[in-house]
Parts: structure tokens; sequence; C-alpha cells
């Protein structure tokens, strides 16, 4: 079928805005640098940057190697991608965070020249998506440059573009799995994808997925045979956190212990401020199986859209779906985590959920969201208090509320536009 190419979309005055995300990109970069490390003591003596400097720099600036060293609690990979490009010794914690924040850097501006050269997603659409990126790295600059959130961001914009965005989505789908199981060896959460696009015939038929997920396998064997020990505290670290203090499950333990109806104990824990208790133990437990069933359901959903004429576009939008409610389910829900669903968001752009009311929609949710992150962040010390103040609960239960809100919206959005199945989406109608 001979595919059309969208219609290009610009300005009235025919202005080329290409460069506003690269400019709010360096902004947020300047911004991390200037305001969230040299003129804040505390970032560079106690902080998650000095955590970074004493449990991973130390040891791979040493050459030693994650799992079979020294214990990490993400997958070993994760800790290249973390520290990149700062491995030489003898670096401060200073230095050791711009040379990372140089590479998130570097990386968001490739990916955003990617993603401006992609003609078969709508001008204005690639304008917004990079401009929602560029916002991202101002308003929550510490999550975006100070952690590694941005590889999700980007592995989840690169996975759009390369099976929505190029010329040939047949060589797309041979691509996306080296990108799913490359994303899934920094952060597990990109996996998710895999049985969602495995239900498209399409994708099954023109991909190298046993291949690739050899490789993979065949990468991490040696971390695992090697570094067992440290493989089972990797699993085991997971399942032993409790909830921590951003999670739905802590505003309603912090709003029934405002009430007097139940006593819970918060501590410092796993990397994050954590709630504790009997309650707290049995949401812990409880949100695994909530979200394993939700994903269930969601897949199930994907089969019933696909057998009704849907394509490749509502199976990856079901993964973003999963993707977004999973802050919301989990019980690990940190703030930084507004930079995944702010990049959720975006990506339903970028694989053609282009109506106006959905676009202007996400994109105000988007800000929001962000917003409530960048509160969350500079109210922190909040939530170390005996009793959370009202507000932050509020604050919190909003981001929680608008997270559930938004993976609904989006998945009725999903429901609704089989007839405006673009053609440029793989599979579409």
């Amino acid at each position: 079928m001979t595919q059309a190419s969208p219609k290009k979309l610009t300005s009235p005055n025919n202005l080329n805005w290409a460069w506003i995300p690269f400019t709010l990109l360096v902004l947020g970069f300047l911004e991390f640098v200037f305001v969230y490390l040299i003129n804040d003591k505390e970032a560079l003596t106690s902080s998650i940057y000095t955590y970074y400097q004493s449990d991973f720099y130390t040891h791979l600036s040493a050459g030693e190697i994650p799992w079979i060293h020294f214990r990490f609690e993400y997958p070993p990979l994760a800790a290249y991608v973390l520290l990149f490009p700062a491995f030489m010794s003898g670096l401060s914690v200073l230095w050791v965070s711009i040379l990372r924040a140089t590479s998130c850097l570097v990386l968001s501006v490739l990916t955003l020249r990617f993603l401006n050269k992609c003609d078969r997603i709508p001008e204005n659409i690639r304008a917004l998506a990079g401009a929602s990126v560029g916002i991202m790295s101002c308003v929550v600059p510490g999550f975006y440059f100070g952690l590694f959130d941005w590889a999700l961001c980007l592995g989840n914009i690169l996975m759009c573009l390369v099976l929505f965005g190029v010329s040939d989505p047949v060589k797309g789908a041979g691509k996306i799995w080296p990108l799913i199981f490359a994303g899934a060896s920094i952060k597990l959460m990109p996996l998710l994808a895999a049985p969602f696009l495995l239900q498209v015939k399409q994708l099954r038929q023109k991909s190298n997925f046993a291949m690739t997920m050899a490789v993979t396998a065949l990468i991490h064997l040696p971390f695992v045979a090697f570094g067992f020990h440290n493989f089972r505290v990797f699993v085991a670290y997971h399942r032993a956190r409790s909830i921590d203090c951003f999670s739905t499950y802590a505003c309603v333990l912090n709003a029934l212990q405002r009430f007097g109806k139940v006593t819970i104990e918060r501590k410092w824990n796993y990397g994050a401020y954590e709630v504790e208790g009997s309650l707290s133990n049995l949401f812990a437990k409880a949100s695994l199986p909530i979200f394993a069933v939700t994903l269930i359901g969601l897949l199930f959903a994907t089969r019933t859209l696909l057998q009704r004429g849907f394509g490749a576009r509502a199976a990856f939008g079901m993964y973003l779906v999963a993707f977004l409610i999973y802050p919301a389910i989990s019980k690990v829900s940190q703030n930084n985590y507004c930079v995944w669903t702010a990049t959720c968001l975006l990506s339903f752009w970028l694989i053609g959920y282009c109506r106006k009311e959905f676009v202007r929609t996400t994109f105000v949710g988007l800000l929001v969201m962000l917003v409530i992150g960048y509160i969350q962040d500079r109210h922190f010390v909040d939530f170390t208090l005996p009793l959370v103040p009202w507000y932050m609960i509020l604050v919190s239960s909003l981001r929680q509320i608008l997270t559930v809100g938004l993976a609904v919206f989006c998945l009725k959005e999903i429901y609704r536009s089989k007839l405006d199945e673009p053609k440029f989406a793989l599979g579409g109608a």
C-alpha cells in the first residue's frame, strides 16, 4: 500500500521553531550545573550525587564490574549508562555530575535531531514533542540531568520513531527489539513493550525478536554466573522494599495518620524515604499483584483491539498506558517518575494520536505533572516530619489521581481512534 506523507504544519508566519527545544535543553543543563550543583553545597556533600559517587563511581573508576565485584540495584549495564562518561579515577562529585549531565545533554540533542528528520510525523507534533523534552529539562533539571531517567525518556522516544517515524516501517520492525532489550538492560520497564508488540502479526514476521533476546541473555550471562550472589541481592533488594513516601498507598496512610487512625514510621531506606508498618507491608505485597492484573487486562484488551482491525499503533499505545499507570500502582512511585509520565504522553503524539483536543489536554497534563514533581522535590523535607502537612498529602494525591486520569483518557483515545488510524502507523487500517 502506498504510504501518504502527512501534511506539514507550520506557524502562520512560517517561522522555524526547531531551535526552541535545543535552547531549552541548554538552559536546563546550565540550571542544573549552576543552581542544583554549584549553588547547593548539600548537593556536593550529602545527596543522590554523593551516593552515586560512593556506591557506583568509586567501583567503576577502579575497574570493578557490577554484580560481580559490587552490589548494584539495577540491571548491570545500567551502571555504565548511569555514570557515562565519568569512568576516570580521581574525579570530584561535581565533575562526575557535570560529565553525566553533559552526556544526557548530547544524547538528548541527537535524539531530537533524529526526531526532526522523521517527516512521517507532522511538523507541529515534532515541535511540540521536542519542546516538551526541553521544558522537562528546565522544570525538573535535577531529575532529567541529575538521575538517569533520561535513558527511559529517550528510549521510549526512539522506539516511537523507529516504528512510526521512519520511511520504511518494515525496517523499523527489525530495529525495535534491539531498542527494547537495550532499554530493559538499563531499566526493566521497556521490556513491557514486548508482550504488546508480539501480538502484532507484522512485527512477529518481520522482526528479530528471538535473536535479540538470545544476544541479550548471552551478554548478561557472565554477570549472573560470576556474580550470582549479588544477582540474588538485586532480586531481594526489590522484593524487600516498602512503599515510598510519594506512592498512592503512602497518601492513604499519611491521611489516616493525620486523623489518628494509624501509626506509621518513616525512614530513609533503599535510596528513598519509605513508610513502614503493618499496613504499609500489606500494601507493598499487594502492589505487584495489582499491577500484574492490570497488565494482563491490558494485554487481553490489546488482543481484542487487534482482532477488530486496530494496528501496531494501538498495541504500542497500550504499552504506553501500562507504563503510564505503573507509578500510581507501584509501591515505588518516586517524584522523578514525573519524567516517565511526561514521556509517555508525548510518545502518544509521536505514534499518531494527534487529535487536537487530545494533544491539548495531554500537554496540559504533562505540564501539571512536571510542576507537581518540582513541588514534591522542593518540599521533600515535609515528608520527614512526624506528620506530613495536608497540602503535601493533597499534592501527592493529585499527582496519583492525575496519573490514573491520564491513563484512562489515553486508553479511551486508543479505542476511539480506529477510523483515524494514520497511514504512517505500521499495521494501520
